[in-house]
This record gives structure tokens, sequence and C-alpha cells, in this order.
């Protein structure tokens, strides 16, 4: 019972993060282990009716000793972790739009090349030919496509910019940047995740 106790703890602990930043003492970090990864499933959500092989695996972890300690991410890590992630949303949704875009314009026969270039110039050139058998409404939607395409680029360009400029500043990132094929984003993304 005392090692199932003591194999929850991480567990508990990791769902609040800053918990981790709060005590900072070098004995409290070696609870963060990887029977956090076990107990990610009492953290994560509802807890099911069969919680038995999670608590197994928890106390198993809690008494191997050759168990691997985690370090605490610090904050700075934390940020450049999210800053990393939201940037990879947008890139994602903008990729996204793009895709249905060319989708759409495929049903009215106007077949266009993929990547965010292309739609970028196809838009405006298809949005002013009148000849081409688009519908008033399709014109509407296809502009608020357009605008929400240029909304995405806007954000996709600022988040960025913040994220070349947190590389900039941090040390770890910096020094990874020296690695040949290592530019400020992969080195803000590793810098985050190490």
């Amino acid at each position: 019972l005392l090692l199932l106790v003591l194999g929850l703890l991480p567990a508990f602990i990791s769902m609040w993060g800053y918990v981790g930043h709060e005590l900072g003492d070098q004995q409290q970090q070696k609870f963060f282990t990887w029977a956090m990864a076990a107990g990610g499933g009492l953290a994560a959500g509802p807890i099911g009716l069969d919680r038995t092989p999670v608590l197994l695996a928890i106390a198993e972890a809690a008494r191997v000793p050759q168990m691997r300690w985690v370090a605490v991410k610090t904050v700075d890590q934390q940020d450049l972790q999210a800053l990393t992630r939201l940037r990879e949303g947008v890139l994602r949704s903008r990729t996204a739009l793009v895709n249905r875009l060319r989708g759409l314009l495929a049903e009215y026969g106007l077949v266009r090349g993929q990547g965010v270039n292309t739609m970028r110039r196809a838009l405006p050139e298809l949005l002013a030919d009148a000849a081409n058998g688009l519908s008033d409404r399709f014109r509407r939607l296809l502009r608020q496509g357009q605008a929400e395409l240029i909304e995405l680029d806007a954000h996709l360009e600022a988040l960025t910019a913040e994220l070349k400029a947190a590389a900039k500043a941090d040390e770890a990132a910096q020094r990874l940047q020296t690695i040949p094929g290592f530019g400020p984003i992969v080195a803000a993304v590793f810098a985050g995740a190490l």
C-alpha cells in the first residue's frame, strides 16, 4: 500500500505542473518518474470502472530501483513548448483551409495545384474572373476563405516572429542552433522539449 501511495504521488503532482516548479528541490524532483505516464490515465480524464491495471503499473514503477527520473520543466521551457504547439496548430489550420478551398474549387471544375502560395495567387484571379461559372454565393464564401487565409498567415507570421525571438533569447536554443540544420524554430522546439 505504501508503494502504491508513493507511486500515485507523482501522478497527482503531475496534474499541476506548477507544483513541480514550486517544489524545485532535487529530492522532490525524484518523485517525477515514468510512473506519471501510467498515472496519466488518472489525471487525464474520468476514472473508468477498471483502474486496477493502472494502479498496478504505478505500484510496479514505484518499487523498481532502476527508475529513470524526469526533471521538472522550467516555465521558459513550457512557454517555448506552448508557443511551438500553437504555431503548429495555426500551420495545420492554414493547410486544412487551403486543401478545403482546393477541393471546393475542384467541384466547380477549377483545379489548382497544391500549396499555400498557389492558392494565394489563384484566389484573386478566380474572384476577378466573372466568366468562370462561380455562383455569387460561392464567390462570397471564397472571399471569406481568402480573408481567413490572410488572417491565418498574419497569425502564423506573428507566432513565428515570437518563436524566433524566444529562441534568440534562450541559451539552450542558441546552443542547438550551432548544430547544422538547426534553425531558430527547430532549436526552440527541442529546447522546449528537453
